[in-house]
């Protein structure tokens, strides 16, 4: 009778079904709500899968991160039960399919300022040792004549080097162009900047790293920089 007990009591079901994150370790109402639900539970795990898939294409996955602990903080966090939770995955799991798709050729809403803060270093000459530093890049995106707008970046790179480029930029097969500044003669025959808008962010493109030799120090970088498109500020980019 007890070893048919013990093999009884062994094929039970366990009620700790798999999520995306630790449920020994969930502390909070949500996470433990989830963790007790299979559904809940198979939507974050879903969701974590669909997030790692969206991180490994994105250009730059800083903005999904950000975007990403946002929604954890003001919308998953914010449920008090299991059918807003169910709306807020179904919804999210949808977003993040569709991270890195272009945006909707009338989604005109690219105008404002722009930021996003990163994770650096100051190289420290007195100990000889690399530093870490908050930096933050910024873009402006205003309405020119036409089918153009104007633009405006500082991106700051390693130990303080920084990108810092403006211009006009045309659309053309799906992306803004720059447009050379014929007044400058120095000006990079190869600079190719290119300013893609993305459904949830602004990515800039420097085929070959043709603008970096002339707008950029030698640790900074624009290719594959993004912006999330929700962090907007007051401020222009010149002014920062």
């Amino acid at each position: 009778m007890r070893t048919i007990c013990i093999i009884v009591f062994m094929l039970m079901p366990v009620i700790s079904f798999a999520a995306g994150f630790n449920c020994e370790k969930a502390s909070s109402p949500v996470e433990k709500m989830i963790c007790s639900d299979n559904e809940l539970s198979g939507l974050d795990s879903d969701m974590a899968v669909t997030y790692k898939d969206a991180a490994k294409k994105a250009a730059d996955s800083l903005p999904l991160n950000i975007d990403q602990k946002l929604w954890l903080k003001n919308t998953r966090n914010a449920c008090k039960d299991a059918a807003c939770l169910k709306k807020a995955y179904q919804k999210r799991i949808s977003t993040l399919k569709k991270w890195n798709d272009p945006a909707a050729s009338d989604d005109m809403d690219i105008f404002g300022n722009f930021t996003i803060t990163r994770d650096n270093y100051l190289h420290n000459p007195d100990t000889n040792k690399d530093e870490p530093v908050k930096t933050t890049d910024c873009l402006t995106i205003k309405k020119s004549k036409g089918d153009k707008i104007h633009f405006s970046f500082i991106l700051i790179g390693a130990n303080g080097h920084t990108c810092g480029m403006d211009g006009e930029a045309v659309l053309k097969d799906g992306a803004y162009a720059a447009v050379a500044d014929k007044t400058d003669p120095d000006y990079p025959k190869d600079c190719k900047l290119k300013i893609r808008i993305k459904r949830n962010t602004i990515l800039l493109e420097d085929a070959d790293d043709g603008c970096k030799s002339y707008f950029c120090g030698m640790r900074a970088f624009i290719n594959g920089v993004e912006f999330l498109r929700s962090q907007k500020t007051g401020r222009e980019c010149e002014q920062f």
